[in-house]
C-alpha cells in the first residue's frame, strides 16, 4: 500500500554511490547524478563506495548519524548493501537499548526500585524503531528492484521520488543472516552470476551469454527443500526466490510482489541442455508459464530451508557468497519503507 509520508523540508540525505556499477559507467555519471539532485535543490551528502561491502558500513554509519533518507545509487547489489547497513544499525541500536534496560533494572534491584522501573522503558519493537527511508537511483545493469517498484532509469525522474512524499512498504528477505530486497538464487542462477563476472560487456546480453555457458555445463545438485506448506527431496538445477518479479532481466518469479507479505519461489531439475535453453527462453518473457512446467515446482512462502549434499552456489541480489550446503531463508514483511512513485508497482 502506498502512503504519503511527512518529510521535513530540506532534510539532508545520504547518497551512497557505487562507482563500479555497470562496469564503472556509474562513475562517469556522477555529474549527471549531482545535476539531477541540485536541480531539485536537494540537500545531500554524496559518498562513493571503495570496495565490496563498503556500502554496508557507509549505510550503517549514516543511519547512526541520523540521516532520515539513505539513497542507494547503483545496481541491485548496491541497494542490497545499503539495506543491510540500515538494518544492521537498527539491530545494534536495539541491542544497546536492551542493554541499557538491563543495566537500569540491575541498578534498581540493588536500590529496591525494581517495581517502579519495570515496564517503563522497554526497548522499541522493530515496528517502532526509526529506520531511515530507502531511496534508489538506478545506475546498475539490471536494476531489478527499482524496476519492480516502478522507479525510472532516467535519473531526473528517479530523483523526483526523493522529494515526493510517497513511500511504499518493502518486504525484506533474510538468507543465512544476509538481508535482501529482490532475489536469492541457489544453484544454476548464481553460477551464471559467477560466470558473467568474468565476461566483457554490460547489460542483459552479458548475462544471457553467461547463462548459455552455464547451461552447457548442465550442473545439478541433490537437495532437500522444505517450506511452509511443502517438501521436496531430489535433484535440482536451480532454486530461485523472488521478492520481485525479475532477476538479471529474467522473469523466474513473474507474479512476485515486493509488498505482499510473501516470497515467491520456483525450483526444478532440467536434465538436458535443450530443456534448459527452452526454459531460459520462456524466462525472458514477463508473462510466462514456467510455473506450469512438469519439470518445475512453484509457490510462495515465508520460511524455507534448503539442504544440499555438497556446497552449492548462492547469491543475494546478485552478490555472490561462499558456496554453502545449508541455507535458511525467511521473510520480514513490510520491514522498511522505500521512496517510490504512486501506483508504480510492477510484477
Amino acid at each position: 500500500m502506498m502512503s504519503e509520508t511527512t518529510m521535513k523540508p530540506q532534510q539532508r540525505m545520504k547518497i551512497i554511490l557505487n562507482p563500479y556499477s555497470r562496469r564503472w559507467t556509474a562513475r562517469e555519471r556522477i555529474p549527471e547524478v549531482r545535476a539531477a539532485l541540485d536541480n531539485l535543490e536537494i540537500d545531500y551528502d554524496l559518498v562513493e563506495t571503495e570496495a565490496p561491502g563498503h556500502g554496508i558500513a557507509l549505510a550503517e554509519e549514516a543511519a547512526r548519524q541520523g540521516y532520515s533518507v539513505i539513497v542507494a545509487a547503483g545496481g541491485d547489489s548496491t541497494v542490497n548493501e545499503v539495506l543491510n547497513g540500515m538494518l544492521r544499525a537498527e539491530r545494534a541500536e536495539q541491542a544497546e537499548d536492551g542493554q541499557q534496560v538491563q543495566d537500569s533494572l540491575r541498578e534498581a534491584a540493588a536500590s529496591g526500585e525494581t517495581e517502579a522501573l519495570s515496564g517503563e522503558s522497554a526497548p522499541p519493537s522493530p515496528e517502532e524503531a526509526a529506520i531511515p527511508l530507502l531511496g534508489i537511483l538506478p545506475l546498475g545493469t539490471a536494476n531489478d528492484l527499482a524496476w519492480a517498484l516502478g522507479i525510472s532509469k532516467d535519473l531526473r525522474q528517479a530523483a523526483l521520488n526523493l522529494v515526493s512524499n510517497w513511500t511504499r512498504p518493502l518486504d525484506v528477505g533474510e538468507c543465512n543472516g544476509r538481508y535482501f530486497g529482490n532475489n536469492v538464487g541457489i544453484g544454476l542462477e548464481p553460477y551464471v552470476t559467477h560466470l558473467q563476472a568474468g565476461m566483457q560487456g554490460t547489460g542483459t546480453s552479458r548475462y544471457l551469454r553467461a547463462a548459455l555457458k552455464a547451461i552447457a555445463h548442465n550442473p545439478s545438485w541433490e537437495m532437500e527443500i522444505r517450506w511452509d506448506t511443502g517438501r521436496y527431496h531430489g535433484p535440482a538445477s536451480l532454486v530461485s526466490i523472488g521478492n520481485g518479479a525479475r532477476t538479471g532481466g529474467f522473469f523466474l518469479t513473474p507474479e512476485a510482489n515486493p509488498s505482499d507479505g510473501y516470497l515467491d519461489f520456483i525450483f526444478g531439475h532440467l536434465p538436458s541442455r535443450w530443456q534448459a535453453v527452452r526454459h531460459l527462453q520462456k524466462a525472458m518473457q514477463s508473462r510466462n508459464r514456467l510455473a506450469e512446467s512438469p519439470l518445475a515446482c512453484a509457490g510462495r512462502f515465508r520460511e524455507m530451508h534448503v539442504t544440499c549434499t555438497e556446497p552449492v552456489y548462492l547469491h543475494t541480489d546478485g552478490e555472490l557468497h561462499p558456496m554453502q550446503s545449508e541455507i535458511h531463508i525467511r521473510l520480514h514483511p513490510k520491514r522498511v519503507r522505500v521512496l517510490a512513485p504512486a501506483g508504480g508497482l510492477r510484477g
